[in-house]
């Protein structure tokens, strides 16, 4: 949980904006493709609904979409966001956690309420012993933020999905700004890209031996036909391979009759009630 005191969104910017600066991630806009023809019918409506505002939005097409990101993409038009950019969140955290104003309090949190009095929240350890109070309280528990008795109303789906981090290649450090379709990548820094997110409806464990792909990777496939095969003369197996199936017989299928017209629905009922006997 985080806990704060009301900030201005003055501040927020401008903390994104020092990140930049120093190096952390890059204000170099995003790029938003359409996933199907539905996606490109919307696009086209922000577009219209923004419409002089370029600095915040822009509709790229063709040749302007493939100059912006940089390399050939499939799609034929995306919505480009110029002022954005991406921030890595690990490298944030621990730089905001150096700031004199932000306080680190261990501790379990076990239940919470809002004084409405004093127009604190107050939040208690398994003891009743109050660790923290702050007039602002931000959940960051991801699914566990149902476990509370004051939460438990939430309609809250468990989704686990992770961040990969992927060495650049030539091609790769081509691309100029943030990719985003079905998935994401950020453009090169310090020889890597970030990309995701991978998402599992099923697994909730945080527990990384679980990610295994489903499919056999590229480069797994790579280093598997870099093995070298042991191949074994079958006869020093010590196996017994003598056929254990004995061919009776092959029949082909009764052939098919050629059906019937009937002349009036009683004459119907009467075949199938008397010939076929599927009705009583």
């Amino acid at each position: 949980m985080l806990l704060g005191k009301t900030n201005k969104l003055s501040f927020v910017c401008f903390s994104v904006l020092c990140f930049w600066d120093m190096g952390f991630g890059q204000q170099c806009g995003v790029l938003i493709l359409p996933e199907n023809s539905k996606s490109e019918a919307e696009f086209v409506k922000i577009s219209r609904r923004f419409h002089g505002l370029t600095r915040f939005v822009q509709l790229l097409t063709n040749n302007t979409l493939q100059d912006v990101s940089g390399i050939e993409l499939k799609s034929n038009l995306g919505l480009f966001f110029p002022t954005l950019g991406w921030l890595p969140p690990s490298i944030v955290c621990d730089d905001l956690l150096k700031s004199a104003n932000i306080s680190v309090i261990k501790g379990d949190v076990c239940k919470f309420h809002r004084d409405s009095s004093e127009g604190l929240w107050n939040l208690f350890d398994d003891n009743d012993h109050l660790l923290a109070q702050a007039d602002i309280l931000v959940m960051a528990n991801a699914n566990g933020i149902s476990e509370f008795e004051e939460t438990q109303f939430l309609d809250v789906k468990s989704l686990r999905g992770q961040v990969t981090e992927l060495p650049s290649s030539e091609s790769s450090e081509k691309i100029k700004t943030v990719i985003c379709g079905e998935g994401y990548i950020t453009p090169s820094q310090a020889g890597s890209h970030s990309c995701g997110a991978t998402y599992n409806h099923k697994i909730i464990t945080t527990d990384l031996r679980l990610n295994e792909p489903r499919y056999a990777s590229l480069p797994n496939i790579m280093k598997a036909k870099k093995k070298e095969l042991d191949v074994q003369p079958i006869d020093a197996m010590d196996l017994d391979t003598a056929p254990r199936m004995e061919l009776l017989s092959v029949e082909l299928p009764a052939a098919r009759q050629e059906g019937i017209k009937v002349e009036s629905v009683e004459e119907l009922v009467g075949k199938l009630k008397n010939e076929a006997k599927v009705i009583s």
